[in-house]
């Protein structure tokens, strides 16, 4: 019960009092004291409740400025999250575009000494290449043939395993992957160190040294000369072949016909049932397996004679083909030298030096 309730309980329980007659006049004082008390008495109480108002509001503004305050402090909390996360990232950000900006300046380092380079005059020297002296030739030319050598043996691999079905002796795919991925790295490191006019130049050089070194080789060999010779010995081992097949052919021939003699007489002694006819069956049959042996021999031998025969005929026809082969490609090569022959005055323009670096075959 609330003291306000309290207050108004006496105040009510007063005036009952007071309708009460009574002749004492003390008993009225005393009344009357008794209600002023209980007026200063609910006036107090009015304050008092004024009082507890006025705190449960103060409480109540203080939790709501309490559940604020904390509010502030968790968003506060979810922003210093996010300013770190934020601030990583920048810090990562940062260390990736230093990163960029360091291989952005070896790369522009990298240009300019390029673009100095390709102001410089390349002197190639001779046409033909003097291996005693293959120091003085330009670094570019030396690395872009190193390129080529590396091309080269890269591709007669895969020749040599597409015409045979299988690798090289010594060569496996990892090697053949490892080649590759070298070969790459040169021609990288060849694009990225030298000027384009001066690789191009290199490339024309070595294009031209090839062509020449194939024209001389192609002048020091009488191909017509040399396949005819090979197609002659081609039919004098075919003839050898023949000649030798003739005597098996004719020992062949006595062996059936003792073969077939023989089975007569076998046929002829196994009528009579005697015991001399009995081991001459034997002995002839004997005579027979043996000659029958001696006849499969022969038949085989004449057989591989045969074969061989075939073989050889096969390789001439092969020699023939190849022979015209050769000739198609001396004819290209006359031709191209003849076009390549004013490469020193095409500065400037590319040559077709072949698929992917693939000239220099020394």
């Amino acid at each position: 019960m609330r003291v306000g309730d309290w207050g108004w309980g006496a105040a009510q329980h007063l005036e009952e009092a007071e309708g009460k007659p009574s002749g004492s006049e003390p008993e009225q004082e005393r009344r009357q004291q008794l209600a002023q008390g209980v007026a200063r008495l609910r006036g107090e109480l009015q304050q008092l409740d004024l009082q507890i108002e006025t705190a449960q509001r103060e409480v109540m503004t203080d939790e709501v400025s309490l559940e604020a305050a904390q509010e502030r402090i968790r968003d506060a909390q979810r922003r210093s999250l996010l300013l770190k996360a934020y601030a990583a990232r920048l810090a990562k950000e940062r260390q990736q575009l230093q990163g960029s900006v360091a291989q952005l300046r070896g790369r522009l380092e990298q240009l300019k000494d390029i673009s100095r380079k390709a102001k410089v005059e390349l002197t190639m020297g001779g046409k033909v290449p003097d291996l005693g002296f293959a120091g003085l030739e330009p670094e570019v030319l030396r690395d872009v043939r190193t390129a080529c050598q590396l091309r080269f043996r890269f591709l007669k691999s895969l020749f040599e395993h597409s015409t045979s079905g299988a690798l090289p002796s010594g060569t496996s795919e990892e090697l053949l992957d490892a080649s590759y991925q070298h070969w790459l790295s040169t021609v990288e490191d060849i694009v990225g160190s030298h000027p384009p006019n001066h690789v191009l130049a290199a490339l024309e050089h070595l294009a031209l040294e090839n062509t020449l070194q194939m024209q001389e080789l192609t002048s020091r060999i009488d191909i017509p000369r040399d396949v005819e010779a090979l197609k002659w010995e081609g039919w004098s081992r075919c003839e050898e072949l023949w000649v030798q097949q003739l005597p098996l052919q004719a020992r062949e021939q006595r062996g059936t016909a003792q073969l077939a003699s023989l089975v007569q007489e076998m046929h002829r002694l196994l009528a009579d049932g005697s015991e001399h006819a009995i081991l001459a069956r034997a002995v002839l049959e004997l005579r027979a397996v043996r000659l029958a042996g001696l006849r499969d021999g022969l038949r085989r031998g004449c057989q591989e004679l045969e074969q061989e025969a075939s073989a050889r005929h096969a390789e001439l026809q092969a020699l023939q083909s190849k022979r015209q082969r050769i000739l198609d490609f001396r004819h290209l090569v006359v031709s191209a030298g003849s076009a390549g022959g004013n490469l020193g005055a095409r500065a400037g323009q590319p040559l077709d030096v072949g698929p992917a670096w693939g000239v220099g075959r020394q």
